[in-house]
């Protein structure tokens, strides 16, 4: 970074930081808001007075690598320590090819018994739980015994505070339980599990190894404020001291599975201590490492660590906010939801890799899930979406990091698999990316795929490949459910009559972290990250494009692009609504990115070339789509354009359609900019949607409504499908094991159970978190590659209140407050000193007063409000007449 552009980082970083403290008030800031932060975010608490029948209700805390739901039975608090960095294999493994059998995450077991016996300590009526989400503390407190839990924001550690108050006190008995019997292989993989005393502590150490592949992680147990003693329970349930080896000091004998550490019995208050840590490098010592976690904790205390982390979760709840109020509290109740999932976020997204998009690190019933350990783009991507608009853009490193680290593999899988070049993003793929393929089966694989070698002629060697290799993977998943062992070998029953799956031919990804990143530029300007990380997804994903054996021109020189797919269900189509948009996105970015960076020429040149004549968006008007009978209206997008494989097109999709909003192809600001898509993008929606999204309209629960209504400024449909996906009203069809998971809806902990046993998640609220912001402030181009301008209150409810503070595209930080059914201010914070474009959201006949840091600047008018700005100064916007000391908030007001 230049060192203009440290300069004017750390002013903002100034401005902005007089805000880390938990009451801005309005002299510190200069804004028209005073921001109650404790306050606020409190909002977003749990709290019961009873205890939970399932373990997936728990209260979850968390540090951003390592996490856990808490949870009890009537004698023990109860935690599965969670990483988002403990894989069990990586993308070479051979040995898990059936679905749903790979695992990762979890590190071990803990139970904190309170009880040898007696009374219940944690009975199901009477016991309280409650999650603090300002400053991440979990308190539960039962029958004479308190118990606080919290993640430390500077290490690996829990700490579980317990307060033992009753007359007659029990011993307390951490037990440190493995995921598996001691040693278990999968083929060639195999899972060994450790269990050690050290030092007065107890240790589980896990370690994964297939080939070349070396993973291990350790989980560390102490105890202060007791003497304590460790214990062996071998699998019946007995205890005994545990034995130390002269040959391995501390190891467990090969048949235990848990190993105890038991604090006398005593009145008063002691801390339980966890620390956890991983390493791929065989000649690193993992217990060591995390004995140093837990070092550095013990040695700064509970309360040092508690006054670390109240200093962390405020600055963390300062960068921006939303508070919504209604009378009917549904606005309210998106409000708790928002704050709360970006609690979640940044308990669990700050690591070297992104959670998994079912179980984050949230898993309670072991390191096996519903759809494995693989990440799935479309569902991850909801979890990101919305975050740089919340101003919490370092919650999207982990996403990023993983791709980043895995472009390696994803370059040499474009050419492996496609015949292509540049990089490729799989729907579906492994922490580390993809397989190296052998050479014969690279060389027939394009082939295959593409439709020039017959599916039914694929080799013998292919089809004794393909047997290993594991089917929720892109590039394997167009065999279905079903294999069956005849006659000496496997026989795979596939999906369709040619390579086609579910997520074989999704190329969207491509574009969409691409652009992901382009906006992280957008909203940071940090030139490093566009130059570094940004501008190669971009070029990857235009080369990848470009070079796709598939893009061909036709006669009259335009490029189509043939056997791809658009969602889950068309497979194999020829321009794709899905993925000439994502082109048509993509490229426009990628060359404004080369410019500012002042490289490529050529390739600009060429990607030029490219979208100048580049096909449109398939439309109904050309005449192969199957419309409703009785359509009328305009021409509609359609799901692509008939091919050799699939002629059946329709119209729209669930998904409507297909992402194009989050590559700028739509926005409220395109019906000013491009007002023959803003035409057809709303004739689509209305095609698909033709009388709204009433109240009672069940919305699927993965549904982007919420995010599409909002970006189309269709006010009620925003309403009614953000509150419908909120509650999971039809959470019998949208789940995908509903019996399975105890038929229910909304957890407790207000995650669900959507994706199936032990993975739970919170798709549903990073959704309604996006929608949110998209409603309050779109700051998108109206084209794709376009400056981006200000639109405020595109798509709010007039009956909903709002104050908020977030990031805006142009390096902004904006605030604005909306009541009685209008907008009453808005103040721009710019961070580099670009110019700013509003859209004016009051009367544009009537003229508005611009104040520059509290004092009378200018006056404006009109439909489009443009300014130049100066880095680190506030611009308060008011209707002429009205003062800066008549809007000012206090936030939550005392009556919310």
């Amino acid at each position: 970074m230049q060192l203009e552009g440290l300069l004017t980082a750390a002013l903002v970083m100034a401005v902005v930081g007089l805000a880390a403290a938990t009451k801005v008030s309005f002299a510190a800031s200069g804004s028209p808001l005073s921001v109650d932060y404790r306050r606020l975010v409190s909002r977003a608490d749990l709290s019961f007075d009873h205890t939970f029948d399932i373990s997936d209700d728990g209260l979850p805390i968390g540090n951003g690598t390592m996490g856990s739901l808490i949870w009890t039975s009537p004698h023990a608090l109860k935690f599965q320590i969670n990483r988002v960095d403990v894989y069990a294999n990586g993308c070479e493994t051979n040995s898990f090819f059936r679905r749903d059998h790979d695992y990762a995450y979890a590190c071990g077991l803990l139970d904190i018994e309170m009880v040898d016996f007696g009374e219940e300590v944690f009975p199901k009526e009477g016991t309280r739980q409650h999650l603090t989400v300002y400053d991440g503390l979990a308190t539960i407190a039962g029958a004479g015994v308190t118990t606080e839990s919290t993640a430390w924001q500077k290490g690996d550690v829990f700490a579980v505070r317990i307060d033992d108050k009753r007359k007659v006190p029990g011993t307390i008995r951490a037990k440190l339980q493995t995921m598996r019997p001691r040693a278990v292989h999968t083929y060639n993989h195999k899972a060994i599990s450790d269990l050690l005393a050290k030092d007065g502590r107890v240790v589980l150490r896990q370690t994964f190894r297939e080939d070349d592949y070396y993973q291990t992680s350790a989980v560390v147990v102490a105890v202060t404020g007791r003497e304590s003693q460790t214990r062996m329970n071998d699998s019946s349930g007995g205890r005994r001291t545990l034995p130390q080896s002269p040959r391995s000091p501390g190891l467990a004998q090969p048949n235990e599975r848990q190993i105890g550490l038991i604090a006398k019995a005593e009145r008063g208050a002691m801390v339980v201590w966890i620390a956890s840590a991983e390493t791929s490098d065989p000649d690193e010592d993992v217990v060591a490492k995390a004995q140093r976690q837990l070092d550095a904790a013990v040695a700064r205390g509970y309360d040092g660590i508690r006054k670390d982390n109240d200093a962390w979760w405020q600055a963390f709840w300062a960068k921006g906010f939303v508070h919504m109020t209604s009378p009917d509290g549904s606005a309210d109740e998106v409000e708790r939801n928002r704050t709360y999932f970006l609690y979640l976020m940044a308990c669990c997204s700050r690591g070297a890799y992104p959670p998994n998009y079912g179980g984050l690190i949230f898993s309670t019933r072991g390191d096996c899930r519903s759809w494995g350990a693989q990440h799935w783009w479309s569902n991850m991507s909801i979890y990101y979406r919305g975050l740089m608009a919340a101003n919490h853009e370092e919650l999207t490193g982990p996403l990023f990091d993983m791709y980043i680290k895995a472009k390696p593999s994803l370059e040499r899988a474009a050419r492996q698999s496609w015949a292509s070049q540049g990089i490729y993003i799989p729907e579906t793929m492994w922490f580390d990316g993809i397989k190296n393929l052998p050479d014969d089966i690279a060389a027939e694989m394009p082939d295959l795929y593409l439709g020039i070698k017959p599916w039914g002629q694929r080799s013998q060697r292919f089809r004794k490949y393909v047997v290993g290799q594991h089917p929720h993977s892109a590039a394997w998943n167009w065999m279905a459910y079903g294999r069956t062992w005849r006659d000496g070998e496997w026989t795979i029953p596939v999906k369709s009559d040619g390579p086609f799956g579910h997520v074989t031919h999704l190329f969207s990804p491509n574009a969409e972290l691409a652009h992901l990143a382009w906006k992280r530029y957008e909203y940071t300007g940090d030139r490093d990250w566009l130059r570094d990380k940004a501008y190669p997804l971009l070029r990857g994903a235009a080369e990848f494009y470009r070079n796709f054996p598939a893009m061909k021109k036709d006669d009259k020189g335009v490029y189509h692009i043939s056997m791809v797919s658009c969602g889950e269900g068309f497979w194999g189509g020829r321009d794709s609504i899905e993925i000439v948009g994502m082109i048509r996105g993509l490229l426009p970015t990628a060359i404004r990115a080369a410019e500012i960076l002042d490289v490529d020429p050529g390739l600009r040149a060429k990607w030029r070339e490219m979208l100048d004549n580049f096909t449109t968006i398939p439309t109904s008007d050309e005449g192969h789509a199957k419309l409703r009978d009785g359509y009328k209206g305009p021409a509609v997008w359609v799901t692509g354009r008939p091919s050799a494989v699939r002629k059946d097109i329709g119209a729209g999709l669930p998904s409507f359609p297909a992402r194009l909003w989050e590559v700028d192809i739509f926005n409220v600001e395109t019906r000013h900019t491009d007002p023959a898509t803003w035409k057809t993008a709303m004739a689509t929606y209305r095609y698909s949607y033709p009388r709204g999204i009433a109240a009672d309209r069940p919305i699927h629960v993965l549904s982007q409504m919420p995010a599409i209504a909002a970006k189309l400024g269709q006010t009620e449909d925003f309403r009614n499908s953000a509150l419908s996906i909120l509650k999971c009203t039809d959470a019998e069809n949208d789940f995908c094991v509903y019996e399975g998971t105890y038929r229910r809806g909304v957890l407790a902990n207000r995650m669900t159970l959507r994706e199936g046993i032990n993975a739970i998640g919170a798709q549903r609220l990073g959704c309604v978190t996006y929608a949110v912001h998209e409603a309050l402030c779109q700051s998108n181009p109206g084209s794709p590659g376009g400056e981006p301008v200000l639109n405020f209150f595109p798509a709010w409810p007039k009956d909903w209140n709002a104050q908020f503070t977030q990031a805006a595209r142009g390096q902004f930080l904006v605030s604005a407050s909306f009541a009685d059914g209008a907008p009453e201010f808005i103040e721009i914070l710019s961070q580099a000193g670009r110019p700013c474009r509003i859209r004016n959201p009051w009367p544009s006949d009537k003229p508005l007063t611009i104040y520059r840091n509290g004092k009378s600047w200018k006056t404006v008018e009109g439909e489009l409000l443009t300014f130049d700005t100066q880095a680190t100064i506030r611009y308060l916007l008011l209707p002429a007449g009205v003062t800066p000391e008549s809007v000012r908030r206090t936030v939550p007001a005392k009556t919310d």
